[in-house]
C-alpha cells in the first residue's frame, strides 16, 4: 500500500467521524429543545398556567412587581414592624363560585403593646381589587395566627395583598401592599 492511499483512507475515516459527530450533535440538540418545550408545557399544566407561555404570569404589559420582590411561604410580610408576620400557608383553590385565595400568617408580637393586624384587599393578576376578610389582635408578648380569605374572579390569581398593622398603644399604623409569589391552583 502506498503512502498516498493510506493518507486518503485516513481522510475518509476523519470525514466519517466528522459526519457521525455532526449527526449526533443534531440529534442531541433536537432532544434538548423538545425536552425544554415539554418541561414548559408540563410546568404550565401542573402550576395552572394560563396558556400565555409565561406560566400564568400575565402579559408583557402587566406592571406586576418583579418575582425577586415577592413574598412567599416562610417570608416576613411587614418588615417595618417590630412584630414578625410570617407567611405560614398560601393557597388558591378553584371552585364553582370563583377561585378562593387564602393566606395564613403566624404573628409573633414582641412589642410592649397589643398589636392589631388585618387583611384588606387583594389585587389580582388581571388588575381587579377584591375585598377580603381576616383580622386579629395579638396581646403583647404573645403569638397567634390569622387567615385572610378572598373570592377571586375565575382564572385570576393574587398578585398583591394590602395589609394593615396597628400598634394599639400609640395608634402607629403601617399599611402596605405586598406582592405575592405565584401560587399553584388546586382544583376541586
Amino acid at each position: 500500500m502506498s503512502r498516498h492511499t493510506a493518507d486518503a483512507d485516513s481522510g475518509d475515516v476523519d470525514r466519517k467521524r466528522l459526519v457521525r459527530l455532526m449527526i449526533l450533535i443534531g440529534i442531541v440538540l433536537i432532544v434538548v429543545i423538545e425536552g425544554v418545550t415539554f418541561a414548559g408545557l408540563l410546568g404550565d399544566a401542573l402550576l395552572g398556567g394560563n396558556g400565555d407561555g409565561n406560566g400564568g404570569a400575565g402579559t408583557a404589559t402587566d406592571t406586576a412587581t418583579p418575582a425577586t420582590d415577592r413574598v412567599g411561604v416562610g417570608d416576613e410580610l411587614l418588615a417595618e414592624t417590630p412584630q414578625r408576620e410570617t407567611v405560614r400557608a398560601a393557597s388558591v383553590t378553584a371552585r364553582d363560585d370563583g377561585w378562593v385565595f387564602q393566606l395564613t400568617l403566624a404573628i409573633n408580637n414582641t412589642a410592649d403593646s397589643d398589636y392589631q393586624f388585618r387583611f384588606e384587599t387583594v389585587e389580582t393578576t388581571g388588575g381587579q381589587q377584591v375585598d377580603g376578610s381576616g383580622s386579629i389582635v395579638v396581646p403583647a408578648g404573645e403569638s397567634d395566627t390569622v387567615t385572610g380569605r378572598w373570592v377571586l374572579p375565575e382564572s385570576e390569581r393574587p398578585d398583591a395583598v394590602t395589609v394593615v398593622g396597628v400598634q394599639l398603644a400609640n395608634e402607629t399604623t403601617v399599611t402596605e401592599t405586598v406582592a405575592i409569589e405565584r401560587i399553584p391552583v388546586q382544583y376541586q
